[in-house]
């Protein structure tokens, strides 16, 4: 991948394994993974930190994506932040997954298990 001025980029998931695998993939392509094990801490990270990207689990416990998403979304409305691309990452792949999670304002929508390939393109389009 060719680096740019931001390589922060943020995975949220409840599942340790994900999150490992998913960190170490990213680090692989010389970007700068964050964790966050559900929606509340994905919010202080992204309120403190500028991140190019957003991967996003659908379901965890405290708060999950969809909810995290809209808080997101409502802030940077308010606060005229620039938008952060938010990208699902979940095994829920039913059509009304997908459209909650475009309804809440996600970006992209990749489901598990995630095809690195299909993960990687889209991460370098948004980078």
């Amino acid at each position: 991948m060719i680096a740019t001025k931001n390589n922060k980029i943020l995975i949220v998931d409840d599942e340790p394994l994900n999150r490992l695998f998913l960190v170490d993939l990213l680090k692989m392509h010389s970007l700068d993974p964050t964790e966050a094990v559900n929606g509340k801490e994905a919010i202080q990270h992204w309120l403190h930190t500028d991140y190019f990207a957003i991967l996003m689990d659908i379901q965890m416990p405290e708060m999950n994506g969809i909810d995290a998403t809209r808080f997101i979304r409502q802030k940077e409305q308010e606060e005229g932040r620039p938008k952060t691309p938010i990208i699902a990452v979940t095994a829920y792949g039913t059509r009304e997954t997908m459209e909650d999670c475009h309804k809440a304002g996600m970006d992209h929508y990749i489901p598990k298990p995630v095809r690195v390939s299909e993960l990687l393109e889209l991460i370098e389009q948004l980078h």
